[in-house]
């Protein structure tokens, strides 16, 4: 090895204990959490997996063994319960973040790509923003609501909201 090589290398080894060293207080933050929630997160899951090895008593549960597991997988309710999950699970997550990898993939490259995602994007921020400004419409204290009980004094608009809101 070349004096080049030794030199670089040393300098390599010091940046990674400096990087190490820098890292440390956020280790320490880190730390109770990972302590705490560590063993507490499977503790549920844990409890609940035993649970299933009981009857259904809530009193004085007795050992049941395997039974309630097949009954599980043998009961036409939960089963087709479980497939409509599954069909919900695809549906609502699956294919939006296929779908919106895949834009995003074949919009990236091409030159009117930023205004495919707008075409894409602009409903969905649209939305939102319509029923914000419908909903201001309405609770003003002047607006739908307030018309909508005050049609007998049209002149002097009565804040319903105003008396909720001051408690």
């Amino acid at each position: 090895m070349s004096s080049v090589t030794d030199r670089r290398g040393v300098l390599s080894a010091q940046r990674r204990r400096d990087r190490l060293v820098r890292g440390r207080p956020r280790l320490l933050f880190l730390t109770p959490a990972v302590v705490l929630v560590g063993p507490l997160a499977p503790l549920p899951f844990a409890l609940t997996v035993g649970r299933g090895f009981l009857d259904d008593a809530v009193v004085d549960p007795s050992f049941a063994g395997l039974s309630s597991y097949a009954r599980l997988v043998t009961d036409p309710v939960i089963v087709r319960s479980s497939i409509n999950t599954l069909f919900w699970l695809v549906g609502t997550v699956v294919i939006p973040v296929g779908l919106g990898l895949a834009i995003a993939a074949l919009t990236n490259s091409v030159s009117w790509g930023k205004y495919a995602r707008l075409a894409i994007v602009l409903p969905y921020a649209l939305s939102g923003t319509a029923v914000a400004v419908v909903w201001n419409f309405v609770l003003q204290d002047t607006g739908a609501l307030n018309s909508l009980f005050a049609w007998d004094r049209p002149r002097r608009p009565r804040p319903v909201l105003a008396a909720e809101l001051a408690r």
